[in-house]
C-alpha cells in the first residue's frame, strides 16, 4: 500500500460505544473543522487520538481529522483514554475512532477506552503518519511550470544545494514576483537554444527568465533537462529570491538529478531543530543500529501542527515539536493533498546526546 493512501474500510483501534462524544474545543480550529466538514458531512469517517504528553496541556488527547486537529476529548474523560492512547502510539500503532460531523461545527466519536476486538494487533498499516492527507496524493496534478512552490519538483532537492544566482538585471521584475508568490517559489530550467550563450541553462520563474545560471554544472543539467523533456515533463525544483539593495539574490536547490519517489515533498531551506524528549531519544539512538560514537542518518518524516505548534512525526509517533512558532505552510500543502513531508537528520556525536533536526522551508 502507498504510504499515503488512505484505507477505504478502515476499523477503528479502539472499541465502539453505544454514545457518541462530543468534541471539546472545536471553536478553537476553524478551518479544520470547515473542511473536514466539507469533506465528509455525508459519511462517518475515522478520527485519531494523539496524546499530549508535555506542556500545559499534558494529559489531553488531541482528535485529528485528515491529519488536522479539530478538537480534544472533553476534559472529564481524557483520563480514562490518555493510558490506551499512548501505548497504542508507543507500539507506532494509531488510536482509531469513529467519527463524524454534524451542522453547527459539532463533532462526535464513538469510542470507548479499550481495544476493538475486531482489529487484530499489528494489522493497522502503520506506516500512516499523522498529518498524511488521505487520498492518493499521485493523483494531485504535479510538475507545474508555475511559480507556485506547492507542485511536485522533478529535480532532487538537498539544502542550498547551488551557489547563489545572481540576476540583478531583471531589475522591477524580481520584486514583483516575489509580492505575487512570495520568497520561495518553483524554479524552470531550460537550455540556451541558441546565441553565444547556446547550451547555458537559463533559470526561469514562471513566465520571466530570471538569470543564466554560470554555476551550474552545465553538462549534467543538459543531460537531465533532456531525459525529462523526452518524458514530456519539465525540469523543475524550488528555490528563494531577494530584493536586495544592489542586486536580487536567487539561489536554487536543485540538483542535476531526478528526483526519486520516495524524497520528501517540502523544500529543504532551512534546518531547524526538534525538541525530542529522553524516552524517545532513546528509541530513535536504537535506530541507527550501531554503536559508533559518531554518525548521521537521514530519514523522511512527516509534519503536523499540534497544540500551536508544529510537530516532527515519525514512525506514526509525534517525536516532538519544532523549535519557533507553527508553520501554517503545513496546513496549506495538506489542504491541497500535498504530504507535508521532509528530510529528518539523526546525528550521534561523542559525549553529546542524540540530536534531531529538520530541512524545511523557512517560515518568513
Amino acid at each position: 500500500m502507498s504510504l499515503f493512501r488512505r484505507k477505504q474500510d478502515e476499523v477503528p483501534t479502539l472499541q465502539p460505544s453505544d454514545r457518541w462524544i462530543s468534541v471539546a474545543g472545536t471553536f478553537a480550529y476553524p478551518d479544520a473543522v470547515k473542511a473536514g466538514y466539507q469533506r465528509h458531512r455525508e459519511n462517518q469517517t475515522v478520527g485519531v487520538l494523539v496524546p499530549v504528553t508535555k506542556g500545559q496541556y499534558a494529559g489531553a488527547v488531541s482528535v485529528l481529522v485528515d491529519g488536522h486537529q479539530v478538537g480534544s476529548l472533553p476534559h472529564e474523560i481524557s483520563d480514562e483514554f490518555f493510558p490506551i492512547v499512548q501505548e497504542l502510539t508507543k507500539q507506532r500503532r494509531k488510536a482509531t475512532v469513529a467519527l463524524i460531523f454534524e451542522p453547527g461545527d459539532r463533532i462526535s466519536i464513538c469510542a470507548e477506552p479499550a481495544l476493538n476486538a475486531d482489529v487484530e494487533a499489528g494489522s493497522e498499516d502503520q506506516a500512516n503518519e499523522p498529518g498524511t492527507p488521505q487520498g492518493d496524493f499521485r493523483k494531485v496534478p504535479t510538475f507545474s511550470t508555475e511559480a507556485s512552490w506547492i507542485a511536485w519538483p522533478t529535480l532532487l532537492e538537498t539544502h542550498q544545494s547551488t551557489v547563489p544566482q545572481y540576476g540583478g538585471h531583471k531589475g522591477p521584475k524580481v520584486p514583483g514576483i516575489i509580492k505575487k508568490y512570495g520568497h520561495l517559489v518553483m524554479v524552470r530550467f531550460e537550455i540556451e537554444p541558441k546565441g553565444r550563450s547556446a547550451g547555458a541553462i537559463q533559470c526561469w520563474v514562471g513566465s520571466t527568465m530570471v538569470c543564466v545560471g554560470s554555476h551550474l554544472d552545465e553538462g549534467a543539467f543538459q543531460a537531465v533537462i533532456e531525459s525529462l523533456a523526452e518524458d514530456g515533463l519539465p525540469a523543475t525544483c524550488r528555490g528563494t529570491l531577494e530584493h536586495l539593495t544592489d542586486f536580487d539574490a536567487f539561489a536554487v536547490f536543485g540538483k542535476p538529478e531526478r528526483r526519486p519517489e520516495n524524497a520528501p515533498f517540502l523544500p529543504p531551506e532551512e534546518v531547524v531543530s526538534v525538541d525530542v524528549p529522553d524516552e524517545e531519544l532513546q528509541r530513535l539512538d536504537e535506530l541507527l543500529h550501531s554503536k559508533a560514537k559518531s554518525k548521521v542518518v537521514h530519514r523522511v518524516g512527516t509534519l503536523v501542527n499540534h497544540f500551536g505548534g508544529t510537530w516532527l512525526s515519525l514512525d506514526g509517533v509525534l517525536t516532538g515539536p519544532l523549535h519557533g512558532p507553527q508553520r501554517p505552510y503545513v496546513d496549506q500543502v495538506t489542504r491541497l493533498n500535498f504530504p507535508a513531508t521532509c528530510w529528518v537528520d539523526f546525528r550521534r556525536r561523542p559525549d553529546r546526546p542524540l540530536s534531531v533536526s529538520v530541512a524545511v522551508p523557512d517560515e518568513r
